[in-house]
């Protein structure tokens, strides 16, 4: 396991977000915002680094840190959401529910799940693991089906029936598996059948099918938060050893 001598999900992604700031990524400039959960638990929050200061920002794919393991490592990667059909604009037409429906182009699941669907995530995962051998790759997702887009808040924590799958990827041996799962919804259950990335790809295509699914994906590691322990990575080398590979999915 890596760790990390930053202590919070907050304070990782501020040195993270200095370091894009002033060196970009893969020589390309980072211009984005960094960006809470919830404003008014910013210790407690996850945090996001998101390439747009546009709202909403859950459209867009970035950069993601939040606890894990009861604050003891912090998950560090990258994450997006899966939002509602573009054919639901008929039926929903409010403001507020038309801004959950994937009709703009900043949408950044659509370009995710063609990613996927060519099977080049393997390629991804192998980088980071030739940058840092021991790194353990998940792919997460949690899905929950939206019934009333005029009254659903993804800003807030989220009340209904979900799923939430994580997958342990395993790129030199082509295994994608299922490490842990909740299953309240069974909205997610085409998981179950993931074996490799062939298997992966198509459980993505009959999830992005489904017009009513709301689902977030998370794609990255996790970091113990460090005490005296070896394995540190500096800011700078989350971002050139896990992050930048993982840029492709910033958009």
């Amino acid at each position: 396991m890596y760790f990390t001598a930053n202590k919070s999900p907050r304070t990782l992604s501020e040195s993270v977000y200095e370091i894009l700031k002033r060196d970009g990524i893969n020589g390309v400039p980072f211009k984005g915002a960094r960006r809470p959960f919830d404003h008014y638990r910013p210790t407690e929050t996850q945090w996001y680094i998101v390439p747009s200061a546009e709202l909403p920002f859950f459209k867009f794919g970035k950069f993601y840190f939040e606890w894990a393991d009861n604050g003891k490592s912090i998950n560090a990667g990258v994450i997006c959401t899966k939002g509602l059909a573009p054919e639901l604009a008929v039926v929903y037409p409010s403001k507020k529910g038309r801004r959950l429906i994937m009709e703009d182009d900043a949408w950044a699941f659509p370009a995710w799940a063609f990613h996927f669907a060519q099977c080049r995530f393997s390629a991804v995962a192998g980088e980071i693991k030739n940058n840092l051998p021991d790194a353990e790759i998940k792919i997460r997702l949690k899905g929950s089906y939206v019934d009333d887009p005029g009254i659903f808040d993804p800003y807030t924590e989220e009340k209904k029936a979900f799923d939430e799958y994580e997958l342990a990827v395993d790129p030199a041996n082509d295994v994608f598996k299922v490490a842990a799962a909740v299953r309240k919804a069974m909205n997610l259950k085409v998981l179950n059948q993931v074996r490799n990335e062939k298997s992966f790809a198509k459980a993505v295509a009959d999830i992005a099918a489904d017009s009513f699914l709301w689902c977030d994906v998370f794609v990255g590691m996790k970091l113990g938060i460090a005490e005296n322990d070896g394995n540190i990575l500096a800011a700078e080398e989350v971002v050139s050893k896990l992050l930048s590979p993982l840029s492709v999915f910033v958009r």
